[in-house]
């Protein structure tokens, strides 16, 4: 069984899958742009799976044009992050922390405010702070805990602009908080069934730069895409939902 998620740092696009080699946790880089294996990371000692249980959720975030920050979260409600530099194909543990009672199924991570959220089979959004460096640590940050209507969260999705969180319920519910006060700011009610993936768009608003092949009108029109929430259920149905400016 593998997870992928995708990073672009801008120059080379990187994704991460999970190998299925227990009791050891084997993630894989892939260079996408090229086409092949790039970093292979192996989880071992106090990190093994025999101690954590499994992967079960990935979150790769670009910290430069070579090096990677990797998140994941395991069986045992537990999250760590690794700090990858692909360049010189060398791995460093940048902390680990236990914030759930159940699996962690979603991870977000802002770098700018080197911050990490977290939520899985509990009915808890976790917040942690992390630093890099010779100073590396994981911090759960227990005060701003947010306690969830219902258990279970599929994905956490960081909206534009780094101040409003989408969480994925089980609940048939998309609920964004402000990533400030952690207070709701919406509730987006339309499935019938568990949701089970979220994403927003990319390169939208008056900033997006249009592709030089399309027409003026349409590269017009382009500039002024609203942004959208893409919502994902079991009840078979995708929905769109326009996402106000919250810059």
């Amino acid at each position: 069984m593998s997870f992928l998620k995708d990073s672009d740092s801008g120059e080379v696009r990187y994704t991460a899958s999970l190998g299925d080699v227990m009791p050891l946790a084997r993630v894989v880089l892939y260079n996408l742009d090229e086409g092949h294996e790039q970093y292979t990371i192996m989880f071992e000692g106090e990190t093994a799976n025999t101690v954590k249980g499994m992967v079960m959720s990935l979150h790769l975030v670009a910290i430069d044009g070579h090096s990677l920050l990797l998140g994941c979260g395991y069986e045992n409600g537990s999250i760590e992050l690794t700090m990858v530099d692909v360049a010189s194909k060398r791995h460093s543990s940048v902390g680990y922390a236990r914030c759930h009672n159940d699996p962690v199924f979603a991870l977000g991570i802002d770098t700018a405010f080197r911050t990490v959220y977290s939520a899985g089979g509990d009915n808890k959004l976790c917040v942690s702070n992390y630093m890099a460096g010779d100073q590396a640590q994981l911090v759960p940050d227990t005060e701003r805990t947010v306690v969830l209507t219902n258990n279970g969260v599929s994905r956490l999705d960081l909206l534009p602009g780094g101040k409003v969180i989408a969480v994925a319920g089980w609940d048939f519910r998309v609920r964004l908080f402000s990533t400030e006060s952690l207070a709701p700011v919406r509730v987006l009610m339309f499935h019938r069934a568990p949701i089970m993936f979220i994403d927003h768009s990319h390169d939208t608003g008056s900033e997006a730069t249009p592709p030089g092949y399309l027409p003026r009108a349409v590269a017009t029109r382009w500039t002024r895409r609203p942004r959208w929430l893409a919502v994902a259920s079991q009840d078979s149905r995708i929905s769109l939902w326009e996402l106000e400016d919250y810059d």
